[in-house]
């Protein structure tokens, strides 16, 4: 199945998904463990995660008990559910990077699991992803730039001139900016940014970078990727971005992104090893997709009469 027959298939399930969270509560066997899941807000990702987390979970662990509260409106009703759930669960699942955050600087006091969240150190949740110090594990998107500009660089050999453009405020900006910086520097291509705190921003500085640069690149925050079709159709310069929900059909060239889905699942047996297996939380790393995906859109590479190397176009999955 293609990407997007896959982005539909997605779509279609995001109510399944509500539907089954909503309704899975006590089992009628008697509960192994409880656990909550919850997050702040709307977001396609973390309904990514929880439908493969509910997948292996049910699979490999039915017998817990899910208790669910999602799209939180804001911070003072996740607390109320994150400090009650803290005298009434035996494990918290708090998905996004809000969530990751949030947890940075209010430490729980039994296990807790992130997942659909950028970078754990970032976020002031984890700061050793291999031997997590607290009682914090889970999940993260989070690539390393390097690998983004690096297969970047071989769709575009000729790049010697790359431009970020970051929602400044974002927790996930800091890290976009100094490794894409860093992995510019090591492939010895000219490194710029903008800056934005506004859509508008994005546009008139993404604009003005766009004449500066051969490639722009769009962060990994929302903000600057919802803009991404309206700033194509103000520039000739081909553009990648972090998110890959952000790459068909909207002027996009190409993109490398976690499987949230897969971290999904990644994310139960996490939850599994400590709550079920009994391995300490620094014994269980955070974990990363160890295959993210690579995606090039081929209506774009037409538009803008790119010729993009043969080994590269083998190992795309390929949009329009």
């Amino acid at each position: 199945m293609g990407r997007k027959a896959n982005g539909f298939a997605r779509a279609a399930t995001a109510v399944v998904v509500i539907a089954v969270m909503a309704a899975a509560g006590t089992t009628a066997d008697a509960a192994e463990k409880r656990i909550g899941v919850m997050w702040m807000g709307e977001s396609g990702i973390a309904k990514e995660v929880a439908r493969g987390f509910l997948q292996r979970i049910k699979a490999e662990a039915p017998g817990i008990d899910m208790d669910f509260k999602i799209e939180l409106p804001g911070q003072d009703a996740a607390a109320a559910v994150y400090n009650k759930w803290q005298d009434e669960k035996d494990g918290i699942v708090f998905l996004r990077s809000s969530g990751a955050r949030y947890m940075g600087n209010h430490p729980p006091r039994i296990p807790a699991f992130i997942g659909g969240c950028s970078h754990p150190g970032i976020l002031g949740a984890v700061e050793n992803l291999e031997m997590p110090e607290g009682k914090i594990t889970g999940v993260t998107y989070y690539i390393d730039a390097r690998k983004k500009v690096e297969i970047f660089k071989r769709v575009l050999p000729g790049m010697r001139r790359l431009g970020l453009v970051v929602e400044v405020a974002h927790p996930s900006a800091a890290i976009d900016r100094s490794e894409t910086r860093a992995a510019c520097q090591m492939l010895n291509i000219d490194y710029r940014e903008a800056l934005c705190q506004t859509e508008s921003e994005v546009l008139i500085k993404g604009k003005k970078l766009a004449e500066q640069v051969d490639l722009i690149v769009m962060g990994s925050q929302a903000l600057v990727n919802s803009s991404i079709p309206r700033l194509a159709a103000l520039i000739e310069t081909p553009m990648a971005t972090y998110l890959d929900q952000h790459i068909e059909g909207l002027g996009a060239l190409c993109g490398l992104a976690a499987d949230n889905e897969k971290l999904g699942r990644m994310l139960a047996d996490s939850v599994v090893s400590v709550l079920i297996d009994g391995k300490p939380i620094m014994a269980v790393p955070v974990k990363l997709d160890p295959d993210p995906v690579f995606l090039l859109n081929m209506s774009m590479v037409k538009k803008l009469g790119i010729t993009v190397p043969p080994d590269v176009l083998s190992m795309a999955e390929k949009v329009n």
